[in-house]
């Protein structure tokens, strides 16, 4: 039996089925997938793309809404031996769903044998994975939807645009072309304004064309908040400030004066430039600098920020879970060799190492995460308290983030701690993203002001 749904999942669930594009905006733990795979019951050949690690979370999924379906779950393995799979699958006369993650669906001969599958139902879950008009995986998508005309197209995000308002038009492309039109050229002209000389540097967005792009999405786009149908706990944020020593403040000065004497000559900064500057300052807050040969070095012999997480670890007790989301590599080492000092047992999910189900188990007592390998698809709740000890410049890995720890099974309230580097580049980020602005910019417009007072 399925478990029973929430009135508003059958609402979905119904909207869903009445079309043959739809884009479903709801918060993590609203139950996305209970109504769409209630809607694609009739349904015979579905096909979801989805990051890696929430693959298995689709198979559980299917086996409690849709058991009669069968499933293939293709995110591991050579190209040649998941087409393999995929086609087996396919082969027989049956209701079945093939879940793909986004890095492979496209690529050599699993991306052929797809395009090869008369699909009923195609759906993107956090589809603003595929928000890049120009990246290889969402032109692949498009084409492939253009190609299955008949098959109902699904996108499901709780951040749909985690940068700007552009980042709808490449997963309308998918669901629906006609929505905002053909030209993502033509589509950023009409919503932003743009710098003369550099079309493709957006300076900001034309309010009244925003309100007109909502008018025209909202058709389009069912939206479910956490606060509308759950009861979830608490969520307290706390910052923990630290200072710098002056051997790091003086090599963090001198990032900022040459970012400084860049904006002086009048010289164009691309947001890409930008973004590697703000990494610098941010790898600078942490104790590390990289060297000319692509060395990873101290900047001082302290560190203010190893030493907060040592006594914010130290006031919690030995066997309380933990999360400590990070950006750096060298931020992940930090953490758990604090960890290891302290007599505590981490698990880490990172573009290196995935032993994130052991500390699901309960086998280890922390988990240290790199935020944008973890921020999507994943279930934190066995912890209540949770440290930022670095933040991602992205709002939607931020957003993410916070859903993985503060959502349906959490019990208890939610402490979310923040460390902040005073007077430096984690202000900025921290106020950015609580603003939902663009960290970037918000750190350059720091700076000028900076320099003109």
């Amino acid at each position: 039996m399925p478990p029973e749904a929430w009135p508003h999942q059958v609402d979905e669930a119904d909207w869903i089925a009445r079309r043959s594009a739809a884009f479903l905006n709801g918060d993590m733990g609203t139950g996305k997938t209970g109504a769409c795979l209630m809607a694609l019951r009739a349904c015979q050949r579905v096909l979801v793309c989805c990051p890696i690690a929430v693959g298995p979370a689709w198979i559980k999924q299917v086996g409690l809404w849709d058991s009669n379906r069968e499933t293939c779950l293709v995110v591991s393995g050579s190209s040649k031996s998941r087409a393999a799979a995929v086609a087996k699958t396919a082969s027989r006369d049956n209701r079945f769903v093939v879940i793909a993650n986004y890095d492979g669906v496209w690529r050599g001969e699993l991306g052929k044998q797809i395009e090869k599958v008369q699909w009923d139902a195609i759906v993107l879950d956090e589809s603003h994975l595929v928000k890049s008009p120009s990246g290889k995986r969402s032109r692949w998508l498009a084409k492939l939807a253009a190609k299955h005309k008949s098959a109902k197209r699904i996108c499901m995000s709780g951040t749909p645009c985690p940068n700007s308002p552009l980042d709808w038009w490449a997963q309308f492309r998918f669901l629906d072309p006609e929505v905002l039109g053909g030209s993502y050229t033509a589509f950023r002209s009409r919503i932003a304004n743009t710098h003369p000389r550099h079309p493709a540097w957006v300076i900001d967005f034309k309010p009244e064309a925003i309100q007109a792009l909502s008018k025209r999405l909202d058709p389009h786009v069912y939206r479910v908040t956490a606060d509308q149908v759950l009861t979830l706990p608490d969520s307290i944020h706390t910052d923990i400030t630290v200072t710098l020593p002056p051997d790091a403040k003086k090599y963090y000065e001198s990032i900022e004066d040459d970012m400084v004497a860049t904006l002086e000559t009048g010289e164009t900064v691309t947001a890409a430039n930008k973004l590697v500057v703000v990494g610098k300052l941010q790898q600078a807050t942490s104790g590390f600098a990289m060297t000319s040969e692509g060395l990873l070095v101290p900047v001082s012999a302290k560190n203010p920020k190893r030493d907060a997480l040592r006594e914010w670890l130290e006031c919690l007790p030995a066997n309380e879970p933990v999360v400590i989301f990070c950006k750096f590599i060298s931020d992940l080492d930090t953490c758990r060799d604090v960890l290891r000092e302290l007599g505590r047992t981490s698990s880490e999910l990172s573009g290196r190492e995935k032993s994130l189900d052991q500390w699901q188990r309960g086998d280890t007592t922390a988990l240290v995460v790199q935020q944008q390998a973890g921020g999507v698809g994943v279930d934190m709740t066995r912890a209540c308290y949770c440290l930022y000890y670095s933040l991602s410049h992205s709002l939607g890995d931020f957003e993410q983030s916070l859903a993985r720890i503060r959502r349906p099974g959490q019990t208890r309230p939610c402490r979310f701690y923040h460390l902040v580097a005073e007077g430096t580049v984690d202000e900025s980020i921290y106020r950015a993203l609580q603003e939902k602005k663009d960290v970037a910019e918000a750190v350059y417009s720091r700076l000028t002001r900076r320099v003109l007072a």
